[in-house]
This record gives structure tokens, sequence and C-alpha cells, in this order.
């Protein structure tokens, strides 16, 4: 058995207030109880989306929704005030925008920081049948059975949809960019005009042009006039 020195204390989250009734000393019971309950909490993912037989997603793909590791930012804290980090909690599921064959799809990768919401039930036989069914097993308010709901902190997006006061905004990675205005859409820069007529960048319309140099003959007409 270790031997502590006669000075050493064990210290814990009660205080003699919790100490001082039977009343305070069951609500501090009830406290701990509640403790170990997980509700919702910041994570980081850890291992990027991969599917049900552990096989990696490609970033983008239209494949069926899979999972993520992650682990939880706030760390423990014991009675001497020292931090104890969390472990990796695996298999989550995650959270995407999609409706019925419908998707936006933009997975969490390493690195994204979210909310964590866990489930009051165990959820493993839901998540792998896709059926109405009893818990896997009587756990209860288990991080096992969080869902990942995207970034809560992160910097500007370098490639995104957005919906402005004037309409709708979307670019990409390379530099394209959709825009869509009163007069209609622009798609790098040419505009669709509500109608249904192209206007180039340099301002010709498709349907509403005429060329110069024309003579009749065989000839090809000139360029159209700006």
């Amino acid at each position: 058995m270790t031997d502590f020195p006669n000075n050493y204390a064990y210290l814990g989250t009660a205080d003699a207030g919790d100490l001082s009734s039977d009343y305070n000393r069951l609500k501090y019971i009830i406290q701990q109880q509640l403790d170990e309950m997980s509700t919702a909490t910041v994570v980081k993912i850890i291992r990027a989306p991969y599917d049900a037989n552990g096989n990696n997603i490609t970033p983008g793909s239209a494949a069926a929704i899979g999972y993520v590791d992650v682990q939880p930012m706030v760390g423990q804290i014991d009675g001497y005030g020292q931090i104890t980090k969390h472990g990796t909690v695996y298999r989550l599921s995650y959270h995407r925008y999609q409706g019925g064959n419908g998707a936006f799809i933009t997975d969490p990768v390493i690195g994204d920081i979210g909310k964590m919401v866990v489930s009051d039930r165990d959820t493993s036989v839901v998540r792998k049948t896709s059926d109405l069914s009893p818990p896997g097993s009587g756990r209860r308010y288990d991080k096992a059975d969080g869902t990942f709901f995207g970034q809560t902190q992160a910097g500007a997006p370098k490639q995104f949809w957005s919906f402005t006061a004037t309409g709708a905004r979307f670019q990409d990675l390379n530099g394209n960019t959709i825009i869509t205005t009163n007069q209609g859409v622009l798609i790098n820069g040419v505009l669709i005009t509500l109608a249904g007529d192209v206007v180039a960048k340099n301002g010709v319309s498709l349907e509403n042009h005429v060329h110069s140099g024309i003579q009749r003959g065989s000839s090809d007409t000139d360029p159209p006039v700006t």
C-alpha cells in the first residue's frame, strides 16, 4: 500500500457547504450523477469522414453520410485544478444538409472545430439499420451517441455559397463565380438575362448585335460590333 505524507489531503469537488447537511449531501450526490451526462460540447475532427467499412470517403464525393472521430476540446479538471485532456470519441455520425436525394456536400475535414450534440439513448442500432429499433444498450447521454454539427469556429471560407440582400453568390477555389442580380445571372462575368439573352463581358448581346463590313456574298461576316 502506498504511504502518503501526514500532510497529504484528498481534494475533490465538494466543499464545506456540500457536507453541512443531509440535504446538501444528497444534492451533491445528485449533481455528481448529472455531471456524468454528456449533452453538447465543442469538439475537433481527428479523422475525416469514413464509411461503414472504415474506408476513407473522398472529399466532395456523392457518398452516403459516414462517420468521423473527434476529440472534445474542453478538458476535465480535478480537485487540484489539474486538467486532463479527453481522448478520442470514435465513429460519430455527422450532419449534412440533405433532403431526399438532394444535398449540399461539404463534409468535415481534419481540424474542423464544431458542436457535438449527444442523444439521450444508445443510437447504435438505428445508425446501423436506419430503421426503428430499441436502444442498443442501457447507456444514456453517452458521447458515443453524439453527432457532429458543422463548424462553429473557423476563418473566412475560400469557396462558398452566400445569400445577400441583393441575391446569391457562388465562388470556388479556382475563382469561378456565379452571381444572381435583378437583371439575371452572371457566370464569370457573362450575363444570362431574365429573358434568356446572353450578354458577353464586352457588352455584346447574343440575340441583339450587329456586324460591320457586311456585303452580300458567300464570305463570313466580321466579328460583332461592341
